[in-house]
């Protein structure tokens, strides 16, 4: 069970991390840092450009595998609509050359 001192020495304390890193945050976004940081820096937007080149080959690689689906759906549907057409075809020929009328 912390005290309330403690409690408020905690809030104390993540204020003022939290200050510390907002202006971190500022020096990061105006490059006016520590030198010291520049390797970091130059590592994340290195990870970052690598992270944005990586999303977009997997958004162009989905969507290359949509349309390869697409393309392969409409073969089959075209595929399966000639296919019926040549079912009906060779199967209404009992109205085509009716042979139950030689036996009327």
């Amino acid at each position: 069970m912390l005290a309330v001192g403690d409690q408020y020495n905690n809030l104390a304390y993540t204020k003022v991390y939290i200050k510390v890193m907002e202006m971190e945050l500022f020096m990061d976004n105006f490059q006016v840092g520590d030198p010291r940081r520049e390797n970091e820096r130059r590592d994340m937007r290195e990870r970052r450009d690598m992270r944005d080149m990586r999303d977009m080959r997997d958004m162009r690689n989905m969507r290359e595998m949509r349309e390869e689906f697409n393309r392969r759906m409409e073969f089959d549907r075209r595929h399966e609509m000639e296919r019926r057409e040549e079912f009906d075809r060779r199967h209404d020929f009992d109205l085509r050359f009716p042979f139950w009328w030689f036996f009327l």
